[in-house]
């Protein structure tokens, strides 16, 4: 394991790239192997794989929708439209859309995390480059 604390900035930012690209490469081609284990289980008819020395499992997923008007009547039906509200989100990209953004941030709540999200580019973005 790499010792970051020890790390100049500098090099903490280098270190990061690098192991940023080593991961985007690591996981492209890891969304390929499961492709074409998804493709051979299809063609095989089978949930798992022998490898030499490891495992493959090969399992369905699901997705659940449902249309808003009807689980509004059913909890509405069933006299729990209160808690409706409690068991929606919203989409947050649609409502904007919809209502515009003026609109929709005069009833919604915006929390900010600072320093949450770490981004290694590969060149400095203008803005940071003295005049």
């Amino acid at each position: 394991m790499e010792d970051f604390k020890s790390m100049s900035d500098a090099e903490l930012v280098d270190r990061g790239f690098q192991l940023k690209v080593k991961f985007d490469l690591l996981e492209s081609q890891l969304d390929e192997a499961k492709a074409e284990a998804r493709e051979r289980a299809k063609k095989q008819k089978s949930d798992h794989f022998f490898g030499v020395k490891h495992f493959l499992t090969i399992s369905a997923g699901s997705s659940t929708t449902c249309e808003s008007k009807e689980l509004y009547d059913t909890y509405k039906d069933l006299g729990r439209e209160d808690a409706f509200f409690d068991a929606v989100k919203p989409l947050v990209g649609q409502a904007k859309k919809d209502l515009g953004e003026t609109v929709f941030n005069s009833i919604s709540t915006t929390e900010t995390f600072p320093y949450r999200t770490v981004s290694f580019k590969e060149n400095v973005p203008k803005k940071y480059l003295k005049k």
